[in-house]
């Protein structure tokens, strides 16, 4: 979802990629994004259905249940709460 609009199809590809190919991709190495590897676990996020969308976006995990997201461009910290229902 991107403001109102929603992919009907959503394409997602979760692989292992190493810094070369992350710099690459996003311009910046893993140790610069603040992960201690030569590889990192991503998602790659695709709508082919809609032209509004970015052609790929790219989720990359980091330590401590927290990721980068790159959305057109800017790097997004996103980190997973701890679940209320939980212990």
């Amino acid at each position: 979802m991107a403001g109102k609009e929603t992919c009907s199809a959503p394409t997602f590809d979760s692989k292992t990629i190493t810094n070369d190919e992350v710099v690459k991709r996003v311009g910046s190495s893993i140790k610069s994004l603040g992960i201690p590897s030569d590889k990192v676990d991503v998602i790659l996020l695709a709508c082919k259905a809609k032209d509004n969308f970015p052609a790929q976006t790219i989720v990359l995990r980091l330590p401590g249940n927290k990721a980068l997201i790159l959305w057109e461009g800017v790097f997004l910290e996103l980190e997973r709460s701890k679940n209320l229902f939980l212990p």
